[in-house]
């Protein structure tokens, strides 16, 4: 029997370091931290749809 895995859009522990790692726009910076502030008070501890669409966009754009 196979379990599917799903994906949560969750900042975990790893993505947050990589982000602090780049040279991130004060801009980006602010949404990052505003993200994490967000997962930390929702009751599914993750962010929405499109904040976690923007959080791929700068994963990629800055080499992941």
């Amino acid at each position: 029997m196979f379990i599917g895995y799903t994906m949560t859009k969750r900042i975990n522990k790893t993505l947050r370091q990589f982000f602090e790692e780049k040279p991130l726009t004060d801009w980006e910076k602010d949404f990052i931290i505003g993200c994490v502030k967000f997962q930390n008070n929702s009751n599914y501890s993750q962010v929405t749809s499109k904040q976690w669409n923007k959080i791929m966009e700068l994963k990629k754009k800055y080499g992941e």
